[in-house]
This record gives C-alpha cells, sequence and structure tokens, in this order.
C-alpha cells in the first residue's frame, strides 16, 4: 500500500479506532474533512521512513485537548493545512513529508488533511502506536527529539508558538493553551529530519490500521467471529501477539471535561 485514497479512510478510522482503544478523539469529523481533502487535493502518498532521505524535514502535525468539544466547536476543513503552514512561515522551510503523533480516532486523520492540502506524502507511523494522553510519552519524545519550537492553531486562526526546556514542560503550556482556546487546538510540533524519525517512529502503523479496519469491517457481529482474524492479523504485526480477555457490552458511560482533558 504506497498511498491513502477515499476509499480508505473508513477502515483507517476503524482501524485506528481499534487500536487506539478510545484514545485519539473521535473519528466522524475529521473522516468527513479528510473525506473532503482528498475529494480536493487527491490521494496523499504514503511513504516508508526507511525510504526518506536523512535531511528530509518532517513535520508531526495533530489535535491537542479534549475532543469531545469537537462535537459543538466544529473545526474547520483547512485547520491542519493552515497549522502546517503557518508553522512553515515561522522556521523558514517547507515540509517534506507530514507525520503523525499518534494513531488516534481522529489524530490518524488530521495528519493526511495536512498533507494533502500541501501536496506532500505522510509517513507510514507514528509516535505512539497507540493514543496516550500526553507529549513525553510518544516515541520521538522518547528518542531525545526535541518538542518544539512548536505552533498551536486555534478555531479562531490564533497562533502561539512554543520554545521550552523539555518534554514536560511542553506539555504543561500546550494543555494550558488547548484549555483556554476552547477545549481544541491544532498543533505542529517534534518536527525533526528523516534521520531521527528512522530512529524514533513506530513504522507501519497507518497502513495496518487500513488492514485491521478492513478486517473489522468485513467480520461483524458476534466476537466469537473476528477471534481467529483478529489472531492472524496481529502475528506479523508490531503489535505482537493478540489475545482474548473477555467479552463484555457498554451499557452507560460519562464524560467530563478537566484541565484540557477528557
Amino acid at each position: 500500500m504506497r498511498r491513502i485514497e477515499q476509499e480508505h479512510l473508513e477502515d483507517l478510522a476503524l482501524g485506528a479506532v481499534f487500536l487506539a482503544t478510545g484514545g485519539g478523539g473521535d473519528p466522524h469529523l475529521p473522516r468527513l474533512i479528510a473525506e473532503q481533502a482528498l475529494a480536493s487535493y487527491g490521494p496523499v502518498d504514503l511513504v516508508r521512513p526507511e525510504d526518506l532521505d536523512d535531511n528530509a524535514f518532517i513535520v508531526p502535525v495533530g489535535s491537542v485537548g479534549a475532543p469531545t468539544v469537537s462535537l459543538e466547536l466544529l473545526p474547520s476543513l483547512d485547520e491542519a493545512a493552515n497549522t502546517v503552514a503557518a508553522f512553515e512561515d515561522f522556521v523558514g522551510r517547507k515540509a517534506d513529508a507530514i507525520a503523525s503523533f499518534e494513531i488516534g480516532g481522529g489524530n490518524s486523520l488530521v495528519p493526511l488533511v495536512a498533507a494533502a492540502a500541501g501536496g506532500v506524502p505522510v509517513i507510514d507511523g507514528d509516535g505512539m502506536g497507540r493514543a496516550f494522553p500526553e507529549a513525553q510519552m510518544m516515541s520521538y519524545a522518547i528518542a531525545g527529539v526535541k518538542p518544539t519550537p512548536a505552533l498551536a492553531y486555534d478555531y479562531a486562526g490564533n497562533t502561539a508558538i512554543f520554545q521550552t526546556q523539555s518534554t514536560d514542560v511542553y506539555e504543561y503550556h500546550i494543555r494550558a493553551f488547548a484549555a483556554a482556546a476552547g477545549g481544541m487546538i491544532t498543533v505542529a510540533e517534534h518536527t525533526m529530519t528523516g534521520k531521527e524519525l528512522k530512529a524514533s517512529v513506530i513504522p507501519g502503523t497507518l497502513s495496518f490500521s487500513v488492514k485491521l479496519g478492513r478486517m473489522l469491517r468485513q467480520h461483524r457481529g458476534p466476537v466469537a467471529n473476528i477471534l481467529a482474524p483478529l489472531e492472524e492479523i496481529f502475528k506479523p504485526s508490531i503489535y505482537g501477539v493478540c489475545r482474548h480477555l473477555f467479552s463484555g457490552k457498554v451499557i452507560d458511560k460519562s464524560t467530563r471535561i478537566i484541565g484540557g482533558y477528557d
């Protein structure tokens, strides 16, 4: 699989939701925005980390905040593209490729919008392999990639530049800005070279999400129908063995937004 087309978005979102176990936002609105972006700009090339030039300039982009806010504070079609464009203007360099923070329900799709608008590829990989809540939990940060300079873009088009001494401090400030900006922002951060990406990315996660989502879509129904295909698809993956622990049904949930999280 070397490019993402509109027909892949449903499976990408479904596979990402499974891997994220609820993290990274609801994919519904980001998927609609991604569909519009690909309809307007065309498919997005999917590049393997090992195929990048060591000097390539990689810009990870995604949403930060409480995804529940987006149910009322709807994101615009161009927030991701505007975030990257504003960051490029600040640093004086164009992105050679866009990367993902995480394989989250929404954050697996946001980079596609920026890549489509910018006419650049998206990396087949991300910084978490799943969806975790804080920047210092990314493999990029663990490998020593600095989070800043970073640029945050809010719903009104306001931007803020961040320069911090550590990822922990950066997470504190970016979360506070998200809360002050209505609960959700789009951010370009942890920019790096192709060489740094190769040493820090979790590879193959976007293409695997599409493959996983396709399998899940084709095996809807009782849990028993999906156990064998799940085990089979995970065996050769970077995720390792997938095991069935229990079955149940969610009958209720409550969501609260506290300190920029939900």
